[in-house]
């Protein structure tokens, strides 16, 4: 394989509905790099929710100014923003000639390992297993760890009951003041 640019498009592809998010398309794209046998392309970095990627991003913008890839921006149930990702008609004939290729055939093989592993976690365990699992780049998260790891929590920024738009930091703290208390995602995800 030689342009990893395009495994965003076979997650898409593969996964039928597209991918639900920027934070989820950061992680599986990180993860078929890390875990699988894409060669790296996309540099990553500690961002607020773990691994980030840049690079990645402005391909996605690409991908979308190409009219390959639709970005829809939706409410999440806490009443934030976030992008679901789905192929155009272009874009899908695009994984068509991928699934038809010898030589792009294998990011579509290992898109659907990717999904087969990671793509049906809820979001909170996904963000878990990679803080857990790649600490070096959780440092500058602005997640409630604590509730991340809490498999009844909605959401890392709500106490439970909340209704969106009145929501207030877990504990009265910010996610800022929450990850200074912490010295690494080793101490966040230990169990006490």
């Amino acid at each position: 394989m030689k342009d990893s640019r395009l495994f965003p498009v076979a997650l898409m592809y593969v996964g039928g509905d597209g991918v639900d998010g920027a934070t989820r398309m950061q992680k599986l794209v990180f993860l078929g790099q890390e875990e699988f046998e894409i060669p790296e392309k996309y540099d990553y970095e500690p961002g607020p929710f773990g691994p980030y990627s840049s690079e990645l991003e402005h391909q996605l913008s690409q991908l979308a100014n190409k009219g390959l890839v639709e970005v829809s921006p939706v409410r999440n149930e806490v009443g934030n923003e976030k992008h679901v990702y789905r192929l155009t008609d272009s874009g899908i004939l695009l994984g068509k000639k991928m699934a038809s290729s010898d030589e792009l055939r294998p990011y579509l093989d290992i898109a659907e390992e990717v999904l087969s592993e990671y793509g049906d976690r809820p979001l909170g365990r996904l963000l878990g297993y990679v803080y857990s699992r790649y600490e070096e780049l959780t440092i500058c998260t602005e997640l409630d760890t604590d509730r991340l790891r809490d498999p009844e929590a909605r959401s890392q920024f709500l106490e439970p009951g909340e209704k969106y738009g009145q929501s207030k930091y877990l504990g009265g703290i910010s996610p800022e003041e929450s990850h200074s208390m912490r010295s690494s995602a080793k101490e966040l995800f230990s169990v006490q």
